[in-house]
């Protein structure tokens, strides 16, 4: 079952990039222990990414996010999640990283 999502996930990426959807959105968390087990969707699409960029001409965007954990808050761990991202996306650099959400240190007060 594992190998046939595999198969699938792999085969949909290589046709949205064969139709020219090459800009690709993901982030830390997404895949966490889901569906491909421990495998992220860093790793997935790091792995897809590298076997396709050897197809002449093919060249993809990809922005990832940073996941603001109450325990995570600080330039030394922004950077330390970027590198963590970056080799599990087999990348140098990314075009854009976003903070995935924010948690706000006051209660939002809903009138």
């Amino acid at each position: 079952m594992r190998n046939r999502k595999m198969k699938a996930a792999k085969a949909t990426f290589d046709v949205n990039v064969d139709g020219g959807i090459t800009s690709f959105d993901t982030a830390e968390l997404y895949g966490f222990r889901a569906s491909f087990g421990a495998v992220t969707s860093e790793t997935l699409l790091g792995r897809y990414i590298v076997r396709k960029q050897k197809d002449p001409g093919v060249e993809v965007d990809v922005a990832t996010k940073f996941a603001a954990l109450p325990w995570r808050l600080g330039r030394q761990n922004v950077i330390a999640a970027l590198k963590d991202s970056l080799n599990r996306l087999e990348l140098s650099s990314v075009e854009l990283y976003q903070l995935h959400w924010y948690f706000p240190y006051e209660p939002l007060l809903f009138v």
